[in-house]
């Protein structure tokens, strides 16, 4: 039965390709925000209005929050604030998920 592929009779060979480095163009760089060195970071906990389920009446459970930053710069001090404003829901799921509001930007 004859071969499927023909016999070489030169071996392989490989050859070294060499390619120009390519240069970013500026314009399509990937921007980033430039990171501040923070001295001091001023921590609030806003806490819901409802803690209890209007459904049933059982105390609510944290079951996340939400996180969110706000710099400051006062004389020469950079001031970073972190508000935390957790998530609270009623473990018989009826009366949906309580939050504080939103603060409001300055």
């Amino acid at each position: 039965m004859p071969s499927l592929f023909p016999a070489t009779t030169e071996p392989v060979t490989t050859q070294e390709v060499l390619l120009a480095a390519e240069k970013m163009d500026p314009a399509k760089r990937p921007r980033h925000q430039p990171t501040v060195k923070v001295l001091e970071t001023v921590t609030e906990r806003n806490e819901p209005v409802a803690e209890v389920c209007a459904h049933c009446g059982q105390a609510k459970s944290e079951i996340g929050s939400e996180k969110s930053k706000r710099f400051e710069y006062i004389a020469s001090n950079d001031i970073r604030h972190e508000i935390f404003r957790p998530k609270f829901a009623c473990p018989c799921g009826e009366s949906g998920v309580s939050i504080a509001p939103a603060a409001a930007s300055d």
